[in-house]
This record gives C-alpha cells, sequence and structure tokens, in this order.
C-alpha cells in the first residue's frame, strides 16, 4: 500500500489503546483512538480507517451495536473485536455481525500480529481489486 493502513482503536481504557497504538505504529499503522462508541463513529466518518481495534464493551454503546453500524456504513473495514468475556456465543454472535476475528484480554501479542497482518493482507487484497476494477472501466469506456 502507498500509504500506512488507518487503524482506530476504541477502548475505554486509555493504558489499553496507548500500548495497542505503540505496538502497531512501529509495523507501519497510522493509529487513532476512541474511548465511546461516540468519539468511534465521529472519527469513522472524518478519517475512514481501514481496520478498527474494538473492545466489546464500552461506556455508551455495545461494541456488537457499534460493530453492526460500522459494518453497514464502511463494509470494507475490517474489525477486530477485542473481549475479557469470550464464550461461545459471543463469538458466534460478533462473527455473524461480521467481525473479521475476536481476541482476548489480556491481549497475547503474538496473535495481535498475526491477526493485523492478515487483516494487512485483506485490506491490500481489497484495494487492489478497487484499483483493477477502476482500470477496467476506464479501459471499456
Amino acid at each position: 500500500m502507498a500509504t500506512a493502513p488507518r487503524v482506530l482503536i476504541i477502548d475505554d481504557d486509555r493504558d489499553a489503546s496507548e500500548g495497542l497504538t505503540l505496538l502497531i505504529e512501529p509495523r507501519g499503522y497510522a493509529a487513532r483512538t476512541a474511548a465511546t462508541g461516540r468519539e468511534a463513529r465521529a472519527i469513522l466518518r472524518a478519517w475512514e480507517p481501514q481496520l478498527v481495534l474494538m473492545d466489546m464493551v464500552l461506556p455508551d454503546v455495545q461494541g456488537l451495536e457499534l460493530l453492526r453500524e460500522f459494518r453497514e456504513s464502511r463494509p470494507e473495514t475490517q474489525v477486530i473485536m477485542v473481549t475479557g468475556y469470550r464464550n461461545a456465543s459471543t463469538v458466534r454472535e460478533a462473527m455473524g455481525a461480521g467481525a473479521f476475528s475476536i481476541i482476548e484480554k489480556p491481549v497475547d501479542l503474538g496473535i495481535l500480529r498475526a491477526m493485523l497482518d492478515k487483516a494487512g493482507e485483506k485490506i491490500a487484497l481489497s484495494d487492489e481489486n478497487r484499483r483493477l476494477k477502476e482500470e477496467l472501466r476506464e479501459h471499456t469506456i
């Protein structure tokens, strides 16, 4: 990708958000943080992140509700849910709502790196697909 992939980190725990930012920025990602669903919605509209790391429990909205909103407004955005309360029904519900993946707190850095790499590959493929479609459209008109 020509520009750094944009990642929105949504967690009301500022220490967790800062820690994730320190982890992902050296890996070539541009990061912004939000502590509430309201802040996250504003950043999503203005900044258009390609990847979202989101806590399941936020002070003003449930993560699954926000996930559904994000998938509806920006279906190409990859969302990784982060939870301290992982159970089978939560996993099913989040994956059914369009989550790319779910990881547990405390976040295992190796697993997070692998998820970021996989999401980054998916974003790159999506960007390339969009570019090729535009080229094809230009050549067929």
